[in-house]
C-alpha cells in the first residue's frame, strides 16, 4: 500500500451507540477548518476526542474503555478507518479486542484486532514501571493509581498513555498499515485540565512539582526560550556560510564589470525594510544588537552599484531564518497585550515569556491568574507545539476565560489557524465561545432529538 505518509485531513466523524445510547456525525468545516460540537453534559463531547485522540495516537485503551457500537473517521484521501466494538454496561471492562478496518472508498483494504495488553506481553519487569512513571503508584498486580488525578490505571492503560516513559515495548505489534494511516494524521488533544504538564526533567528534581507534574505556563515557557535559541544558533551558521562565500561572490560580480539592475531607490527601499525588520525582531526579542541604518549615497559609483545589491541580498537571507518565529512571536504578544490590560508581556531567548505589571513590577508566568495562565497556555501550544496540518482537539476552551475573552476566543483563533494550518474541532458549553458562528457547530443530539428531526420520508 502507498501515500499513506502523505498529510491527511478529517472530514467525517460518526460514532454509533456511544454509551448504548448516541448516534452522533459530525461532518468538518473544511474551508473554515473550524468545528465546534456541543450539547448536553453526558452527551459525549469529551469522549469523542478522546477516542480520536487515542485512534491517531494507538492510545486504544481510549476505545477500549468506551461503549460503543461503531466509530467511523472518513479521510479527505478517500479513505476511511471503521472501528467496532461491544456495547457493554457503563463501569464494565470489555475485554474483546478492537475490530479496526481500513476501507479505499467503498472497498474494504485491511483489517486488524487490536487486543488489550497483558502483564506477558512485557518485555521488561513489570515492578519498572513504579520507578519509571513516578507519579504512579501500584495497587494490584496489575493496577496503578494516578497519584494526581485519583484515576484507577490497568497495564492497558498505562502502557498506552505513558509509552515514552516505559523502558521498553510490549510484543504486539500493530500492523504496517494501520501505523501508515494512523501516522498520516497529526492530531493534538489539549484537555481541560492543562495548567500542568509532565515534568520532562530527570525524577526527583526540584524543579518538578507533585507527582511528577510542572506549572505549564513554566513549560511553555522554557519551550520558547530554546526555540529561539535555536533559530539564533540557525541564524550564525547561516550568516557564517554567507560570509565564508562572500568575496569569492563579491569578486564575480566586479569581474562582470557590469552594474546590476538596482535603481537607488530600490536600494532604499530594501534598506529601509531591513531595518524596521531588525526592528521588529529586536522587539519580538530575537535579536539584541543595534546597528546604526545604512544610508544609500545620492549617487552611487560603479564599484558601489555592485556591492550593495550584494550585500543587501546576504543580510535579507540571514534574517529569513526568523520568518516563521517572528509571526508567532509578533501574534502572541499581539493577542497577549489586547487582553492582559494590567500587564505587558517580553519574550527573551533566556527566559521565555517575562511579564512586567503596570507599576513596573516584573512577574514570573506563574504569578499570572488562572485564566490568564490558560489563555497563555492554549496560544502558546497552538502557535508553538502544533505542527502544520494537524487537527487539533481542544476541550472546553471557556475554562476560566472571562466571558470577553470567550467571545473574542474564535476570532484570535482563525488568526493562527490562518498562520499554522491546522485544522481544530472544539467541544463547548459555551454560547459565548460560539458568539456569532453558530454556522462552525455540530450540535449533539439525544435519540429522541434525532427523530424529529428526520423527515417523515426518511422513517
Amino acid at each position: 500500500m502507498r501515500g499513506f505518509r502523505l498529510p491527511a485531513r478529517v472530514k467525517r466523524i460518526a460514532v454509533g451507540k456511544l454509551f448504548g445510547i448516541f448516534d452522533h456525525t459530525i461532518p468538518m468545516n473544511m474551508d473554515d477548518r473550524i468545528t465546534i460540537i456541543h450539547g448536553l453534559n453526558g452527551f459525549g463531547k469529551t469522549t469523542i476526542l478522546r477516542m480520536m485522540n487515542g485512534l491517531f495516537t494507538s492510545r486504544y485503551s481510549e476505545l477500549q474503555d468506551v461503549s460503543f457500537q461503531s466509530f467511523d473517521v472518513d479521510l479527505d484521501n478517500r479513505r476511511s478507518l471503521r472501528v467496532r466494538h461491544h456495547v457493554h454496561e457503563p463501569g464494565e471492562h470489555n475485554h474483546q479486542p478492537l475490530d479496526i478496518r481500513l476501507y479505499e472508498g467503498k472497498r474494504q483494504s485491511e483489517e486488524a484486532k487490536i487486543r488489550e495488553p497483558d502483564v506477558r506481553s512485557l518485555n521488561f519487569p513489570i515492578g519498572m514501571i513504579d520507578e519509571a512513571v513516578p507519579f504512579l503508584t501500584r495497587r494490584s498486580e496489575t493496577t496503578w493509581l494516578n497519584l494526581e488525578t485519583g484515576e484507577e490505571l490497568s497495564l492497558a492503560d498505562v502502557i498506552s498513555r505513558y509509552a515514552e516513559f516505559l523502558p521498553g515495548r510490549t510484543k504486539q505489534q500493530m500492523p504496517k498499515w494501520l501505523r501508515d494511516v494512523t501516522g498520516s494524521v497529526k492530531v493534538r488533544f489539549i484537555e481541560s485540565q492543562r495548567l500542568l504538564k509532565v515534568g520532562r526533567r530527570p525524577r526527583r528534581s526540584q524543579a518538578w512539582g507533585p507527582g511528577g507534574f510542572e506549572p505549564a505556563v513554566a513549560f511553555y515557557s522554557e519551550q520558547v526560550a530554546r526555540e529561539i535559541q535555536r533559530k539564533l544558533a540557525e541564524y550564525a551558521e547561516r550568516s557564517q556560510s554567507l560570509d565564508q562565500t562572500f568575496p569569492m561572490r563579491l569578486v564575480g560580480h566586479l569581474e562582470t564589470g557590469r552594474p546590476p539592475e538596482v535603481s537607488t531607490s530600490e536600494l532604499e527601499s530594501r534598506l529601509a525594510n531591513l531595518d524596521e525588520k531588525r526592528k521588529r525582531l529586536r522587539e519580538a526579542g530575537l535579536l539584541e544588537k543595534e546597528e546604526v541604518p545604512f544610508q544609500v549615497p545620492k549617487t552611487l559609483q560603479l564599484p558601489t552599484q555592485q556591492v550593495l545589491p550584494l550585500y543587501v541580498h546576504d543580510v535579507e537571507e540571514k534574517l529569513q531564518v526568523f520568518d516563521e518565529l517572528l509571526a508567532k512571536i509578533e501574534l502572541l504578544k499581539r493577542i497577549l497585550n489586547e487582553k492582559f490590560l494590567f500587564k505587558s508581556i517580553s519574550i527573551t531567548k533566556e527566559r521565555g515569556f517575562t511579564f512586567t505589571s503596570q507599576s513596573g513590577e516584573p512577574l514570573l508566568p506563574t504569578h499570572l491568574s488562572s485564566g490568564e495562565q490558560h489563555m497563555l497556555v492554549l496560544l502558546s501550544e497552538l502557535l508553538f507545539t502544533v505542527e502544520p496540518n494537524s487537527l487539533v482537539m481542544i476541550d472546553e476552551p471557556e475554562i476560566s476565560l472571562h466571558v470577553d475573552w470567550q467571545q473574542s476566543f474564535l476570532r484570535d483563533l482563525a488568526k493562527i489557524t490562518e498562520l499554522a494550518s491546522f485544522d481544530i474541532l472544539i467541544a463547548t458549553h459555551s454560547p459565548q465561545i460560539i458568539n456569532d458562528r453558530w454556522d462552525l457547530t455540530v450540535a449533539l443530539q439525544s435519540p429522541s432529538e434525532r427523530r424529529l428531526e428526520e423527515p417523515v420520508n426518511a422513517r
